[in-house]
């Protein structure tokens, strides 16, 4: 391949990578290689279902093998890409290694995916302290809750007792069957005399 122009090695090297074969070294020059439906599609990063609604249309000119498969030409290609708007979404600037290189969009949106990380971060951690606090908060009231049944149960205790005590007089001293005057009677000695 040393005694090709530059174009023809490109072209070659696109049969070894696709075919797997070594062309067969013409010295003329080659008509352009002919792409399908599927390499135009992959190595211009567009969808099939666009080259092939770009082919019905007629934005597109190819011809058709005996198969009835597409053959398009990588120039035809060019001119298509170049004539049609650039869609984010469905094509994505390559840098020399092959993997896409990111855009201003592609950084604002990792920005702030990080920034939204940060926060679910930051939240989570909110969360977990707050469920502490709730437990503390829980186990203090629960132990409260039990020393206040605990002095209920004693004032009660002593409650009970002071009102009993309340309740009941004194056992009155008993009276005497006899005065100094002579024996009592209950309320009829009282009522004679007076």
């Amino acid at each position: 391949m040393d005694g090709l122009d530059a174009t023809t090695r490109c072209r070659a090297y696109r049969v070894v990578v696709w075919t797997g074969r070594k062309p067969a070294q013409k010295t003329e020059a080659e008509p352009p290689m002919a792409l399908s439906l599927n390499q135009a599609a992959k190595s211009y990063h567009v969808a099939k279902t666009t080259v092939q609604t770009a082919l019905k249309n007629g934005e597109i000119s190819a011809d058709k093998n005996d198969k009835g498969q597409w053959l398009i030409e990588p120039a035809e290609m060019d001119r298509w890409i170049s004539s049609r708007p650039t869609n984010q979404s469905e094509t994505t600037p390559e840098n020399r290694n092959g993997t896409p290189e990111k855009t201003s969009k592609t950084s604002e949106l990792e920005l702030e995916l990080a920034v939204l990380r940060e926060r679910l971060t930051s939240t989570e951690a909110a969360l977990r302290r707050e469920r502490e606090i709730v437990q503390d908060v829980t186990a203090q009231r629960d132990d409260l809750t039990a020393v206040v049944k605990e002095q209920a149960s004693t004032m009660r205790l002593l409650t009970d007792q002071r009102d009993q005590q309340a309740e009941e007089p004194p056992a009155p001293a008993p009276e005497p069957w006899f005065k100094l005057g002579g024996l009592r009677l209950g309320g009829k000695a009282k009522a004679a005399r007076g």
